[in-house]
Formats: structure tokens, C-alpha cells, sequence
């Protein structure tokens, strides 16, 4: 069985260093190899650090860039209700807690809880 750890965050998130940490602890939990990183290919924040973090240690990821669903802003629910549907053995999001509307982490987030993905809220 792969595990999909499903990566979602804020655009202007601080901390390579957090997003690290808790993919780290997460996959030590785990104590296995089968697992692949999904993420929503956004170039800054908090899914560049994953990108970084599967770079780093070679792990696989799965990238799904928002252009690929279609024309702004629809595109990025479409994606966030994609990278769901594939499914996740958990979601860790990336959220400051502070926007609601018009958030995409939140978005993804609520989509994740709704379908019986577990999340952990990784906070500021």
C-alpha cells in the first residue's frame, strides 16, 4: 500500500524548516518507504518546501498545478477537489487559521475532512 501524504498550504508560508519537520515526522511514523508527497505545485510557501523536502530526500511526489483545471479562480477548488478525490492517508495543512474565504488551504482542507481524510492543521 502507498502512502499519500497530501500537502496543502498557505502561498506565503514562512517555514521551510515546519513543512520539513512535520513531513518528517510523519514518514517516521509511518516506517516505510512506500510513500508519495502530493502537492499543489505552487511555486512559493508551503508547497515549494515540499517539493524541496521530496527533492532532498528522494522521495516520490505527485505535483498537480491549478493551470491544469482550468482558468482562474475556478481552477484552484477544481485542483484541491482533484488532489482529494485521488485520496490521502492523511493531509497536513499548512494554515494560519486567518483567511477563510478565498483560501485555497482552506479549501483543500475542508474537502480533505469531508471525505474522510484525516488532517492535521500545522499552525503559524
Amino acid at each position: 500500500m502507498t502512502y499519500r501524504i497530501l500537502v496543502t498550504g498557505e502561498r506565503d508560508w514562512p517555514s521551510e524548516q515546519q513543512v520539513h519537520a512535520a513531513l518528517s515526522s510523519v514518514i517516521k511514523r509511518l516506517n516505510t518507504n512506500d510513500i508519495v508527497i502530493v502537492h499543489g505545485d505552487c511555486p512559493t510557501g508551503a508547497d515549494s518546501f515540499a517539493q524541496s523536502f521530496c527533492e532532498l530526500h528522494k522521495i516520490p511526489v505527485e505535483r498537480h498545478p491549478a493551470r491544469d483545471h482550468g482558468q482562474w479562480p475556478a481552477c484552484g477548488p477544481k485542483r484541491n477537489a482533484h488532489m482529494v478525490s485521488l485520496g490521502a492517508w492523511i493531509c497536513l495543512a499548512f494554515w494560519s487559521g486567518v483567511k477563510i474565504q478565498r483560501s485555497g488551504t482552506f479549501d483543500c482542507l475542508t474537502r480533505a475532512v469531508k471525505a474522510g481524510i484525516r488532517v492535521m492543521i500545522c499552525p503559524m
